[in-house]
């Protein structure tokens, strides 16, 4: 009985090392004649999946700069002696915030919405 279990498991990892075998003489030969290979299309499929995420970032980073830029136009607008007691916390947390930006990165925020505030 072991004997057979052994000599299936052969088999079969030498049926194995021959599709593999296969697969990439297959793909040796396809890159010679200038035809797509599997590896590939698995690049491009790759490449267009990382580029949709990059989209996909990208426009993330274009509406956080918008709000960024929204608050840091609240924050200089605001006039701290009519903000009520209770807000003062979320106000100077906004503000340390926004102050820990890079100056390239607040800078293109307020770039952002600088032709809707006046």
């Amino acid at each position: 009985m072991i004997r057979k279990t052994v000599k299936q498991t052969s088999v079969s990892i030498n049926f194995i090392y021959t599709l593999i075998w296969y697969i990439a003489y297959t793909d040796v030969l396809q890159k010679k004649n200038g035809e797509k290979t599997m590896s590939d299309t698995k690049q491009e499929r790759e490449a267009s999946m990382l580029q949709a995420e990059i989209e996909i970032l990208m426009n993330e980073r274009q509406s956080l700069l918008k709000t960024t830029g929204a608050a840091a136009v609240f924050i200089a607008n605001l006039d701290c002696k009519k903000l009520p007691e209770g807000n003062y916390e979320a106000a100077e947390m906004l503000s340390n915030y926004l102050n820990d930006l890079s100056e390239e990165t607040l800078r293109d925020a307020l770039n952002k919405v600088k032709e809707n505030w006046r």
